[in-house]
């Protein structure tokens, strides 16, 4: 078996990095009994290397994320090397799957790969995340969906879901800016404070828009949104959170 590291760029949502880490290892953990068992993971926290997702989408900024994302790969390869043959690498972050950021990390990963000498296999979240909808969810139509602007914008997720049949409801464009300024607010938003009230509520009134409008699951489709929920449900609907369905996914090539 190769010698395989789970290799994690956080920094793009502190927390959820952290958030997202726990669920991987409580994943592994249904499998690994000592620890000695557990197969290597590393978690890179380095947000000032890794710009705004959507201000670089908006062009308010110059630098590609993808950049600083697959200088921190170049930089972890370049210390363990020669102890791996394989780096299985995510991103916990949904706007970063955006193509003109997330291609770009393929292609300079790619250039990593050529100059040391090792494999990196990336997992793509948004295509795990409708994998998992097709196959758990094959019998609904209306798939609700809460994110950053960004991804709204470049719609990563429809672009995915519509090609198999699925139709994304989400809110209106007012509630949109509302919605994401739930995630960025510096002094009451999810990235700012975490789950402070007004959050919870906030996410709480989106989640009861789209119920109303249709959606038959929802989509938690930032990765700090899954902060503010408990369970895995919202009023009966099934809620969807893509760096779970993720964890998952690192969990079972880890150990094959």
């Amino acid at each position: 078996m190769e010698k395989k590291c789970g290799l994690i760029i956080g920094g793009v949502g502190p927390d959820a990095g952290v958030a997202y880490q726990k669920i991987v290892m409580d994943k592994l953990g249904e499998h690994c009994k000592t620890d000695q068992e557990y197969p290597t993971t590393a978690l890179i926290t380095e947000p000032s290397m890794i710009g705004d997702r959507t201000a670089f989408l908006e062009e308010r900024i110059d630098i590609n994320p993808g950049d600083g994302a697959a200088k921190l790969v170049a930089d972890y390869v370049r210390g363990f090397g020669k102890r791996y043959e394989k780096f299985i690498v995510s991103v916990p972050c949904n706007t970063f799957h955006a193509l003109p950021i997330f291609e770009r990390f393929i292609d300079e990963c790619h250039a990593v790969e050529v100059e040391f000498g090792v494999s990196i296999e990336i997992v793509n979240l948004i295509q795990v995340t409708t994998e998992y909808i097709g196959l758990e969810f094959g019998n609904i139509k209306k798939v609700g969906l809460m994110s950053t602007t960004g991804t709204r914008k470049q719609r990563i997720y429809h672009k995915a879901l519509e090609d198999i049949g699925f139709e994304i409801i989400e809110v209106s464009e007012a509630e949109q800016a509302e919605l994401h300024d739930t995630i960025y607010n510096k002094d009451w938003g999810i990235k700012g404070g975490g789950a402070t009230s007004r959050a919870v509520s906030n996410f709480q009134n989106f989640a009861e828009v789209l119920k109303n409008n249709g959606a038959e699951i929802i989509i938690l489709g930032c990765s700090e949104i899954p902060l503010v929920f408990e369970g895995s449900e919202f009023e009966g609907i099934p809620l969807v959170d893509p760096v779970g369905v993720m964890a998952q996914e690192i969990c079972n090539k880890l150990l094959s």
